[in-house]
C-alpha cells in the first residue's frame, strides 16, 4: 500500500523534473 504511493510520488517528480529541465 505505502510501496505503491512512494512510486507514484517518484513517478510524478521525475516527470516534473524532465518537464523543468
Amino acid at each position: 500500500m505505502f510501496s505503491t504511493l512512494f512510486i507514484l510520488i517518484m513517478a510524478f517528480q521525475l516527470k516534473s523534473v524532465q518537464s523543468m529541465v
